[in-house]
């Protein structure tokens, strides 16, 4: 019985590797080798690429903020060389007025207030937001550029004069 046994195993091992050797041959057009280009250093993502830090000089209970621009590089377009609050009569350079940014239409969400310092990024394709507004009679001035923004995040607090 012991020699019965031993060309049924053959024979069956035969029909698995010839259904595998198939199987290879009928899927090997898919696994062709093809070239890559090589990888340019431009297309390779870095770290913090569009990150920006900034200053928060504006910030009400309505939502109205604007960031004053401290390190990072950006398009002179899209803020305002130099603004000066009439508020408090202090003056800027490369400020601009935050728009909706994430999903919050007010910084004060992040936990940001009148002189904290936070990175974020300028967002090109914000959501289509409605955003609450005050019937204040006497809103707080904010820069005329605006941007959207997003990932922000708050570095530290920074006291304000009272």
């Amino acid at each position: 019985m012991s020699t019965l046994k031993v060309p049924v195993l053959r024979i069956i091992t035969l029909r698995a590797l010839k259904n595998s050797f198939l199987l290879l041959l009928i899927a090997s057009p898919g696994l062709q080798c093809r070239r890559q280009e090589p990888i340019s250093r431009s297309s390779i993502p870095r770290p913090n690429q569009g990150v920006l830090t900034g200053k928060l000089v504006v910030s009400d209970a309505c939502g109205m903020s604007a960031i004053e621009v401290l390190s990072g590089a950006i398009d002179p377009s899209k803020v305002s060389a130099s603004w000066t609050d009439p508020d408090d009569h202090n003056t800027y350079v490369q400020v601009f007025k935050v728009s909706g940014s994430d999903m919050y239409c007010n910084l004060a969400a992040y936990g940001l207030g009148k002189g904290d310092t936070l990175q974020f990024e300028l967002d090109p394709n914000p959501p289509n937001m409605t955003c609450m507004s005050c019937n204040d009679v006497n809103p707080p001035s904010v820069p005329p550029i605006y941007n959207a923004i997003r990932n922000v995040r708050k570095l530290n607090v920074t006291p304000t004069a009272p």
